[in-house]
């Protein structure tokens, strides 16, 4: 990270980045997932690394520094991201 952040600025950034790469119909079918990955963001400090790990099962391990955070299963089709 490249300086502080607070748990809500971590998850507007990157689902901004989400709804980038996805029409609205696509964003309202993976809103359940995308909640649950919202509440697994942390806050961060500058130097911190989030780590997004995709699974071979099409799940998505969050870390902070080594430390799990949570996964994000796969509900339905295997597209989250």
């Amino acid at each position: 990270m490249r300086r502080d952040t607070d748990s809500e600025q971590t998850a507007v950034a990157f689902l901004t980045s989400v709804a980038k790469n996805h029409d609205r119909k696509a964003m309202q079918s993976l809103q359940d997932r995308l909640n649950a990955f919202k509440l697994m963001m942390p806050s961060m400090k500058r130097g911190d690394v989030l780590r997004l790990e995709f699974l071979t099962n099409g799940d998505t391990r969050v870390t902070l520094n080594g430390a799990e955070q949570g996964v994000v299963a796969v509900i339905g089709d295997s597209t989250f991201f």
